[in-house]
C-alpha cells in the first residue's frame, strides 16, 4: 500500500486525500450529527407537548380547586318523604319508570334498585341528581352492557343521608 501510495504523483495524492476527508466528513455527519439532529427535533417536540399537557393540567387542578371551594352541600330528603319513593318519583321525571326493573328497601334504610336496558348517560345524569337534589349517594353500582349501543343494566343502592 505504501509503494502504490508513493508512486502517485504529487497531484493525485493532494486528490485522494482531499476525497478521504470529504467521505470521513459525510460519514461523520451521516452517523454522528443528522441522529443527533433528529433526536434535538424529537425532543424539543415532546418537551413541546408535555409542557401543553402541563399547563392543561395546572387549569384543571385550578377548576378543581374552585368547584371544591364551591362544593354544594347535597340537598336531602323532604320531610316525611320515604327515599324508596323519591326514587321512584325522580325516575319517573328522568323518563326512566319504564326501565326500573326492581326497587326496594336495603340494609340501614338503603334503597336497592335495578335499571333495564336504560339509556347509560340518562341514568348517571339522573344519580347525580339524586345526590343533588336529595343527598342520596350511590353506594354500589354495577352496569352491563345493554344489547343496543348506549344501553345498560344497572344496578344500584342508594344510601340515605
Amino acid at each position: 500500500m505504501k509503494d502504490w501510495w508513493e508512486n502517485l504523483a504529487e497531484r493525485e495524492r493532494l486528490l485522494l486525500s482531499i476525497g478521504v476527508l470529504v467521505m470521513a466528513s459525510l460519514l461523520a455527519y451521516v452517523l454522528v450529527v443528522e441522529p443527533l439532529q433528529n433526536e434535538l427535533k424529537a425532543a424539543t417536540a415532546e418537551r413541546a407537548a408535555k409542557t401543553t399537557l402541563f399547563q392543561e393540567l395546572q387549569k384543571a387542578a385550578a377548576e378543581a380547586d374552585a368547584l371544591r371551594a364551591q362544593q354544594v352541600v347535597a340537598g336531602s330528603l323532604p320531610d316525611g318523604a320515604v327515599a324508596q319513593n323519591v326514587v321512584q318519583e325522580s325516575a319517573e321525571a328522568a323518563g326512566l319508570t319504564e326501565r326500573i326493573g326492581n326497587v326496594g328497601p336495603g340494609d340501614a334504610g338503603s334503597v336497592e334498585l335495578s335499571l333495564e336496558q336504560a339509556r347509560f348517560d340518562t341514568a348517571l345524569l339522573w344519580l347525580a341528581t339524586l345526590r343533588q337534589q336529595y343527598g342520596l349517594r350511590v353506594e354500589a353500582f354495577s352496569a352491563t352492557r345493554g344489547s343496543e349501543p348506549g344501553n345498560a343494566d344497572i344496578d344500584v343502592t342508594l344510601g340515605v343521608p
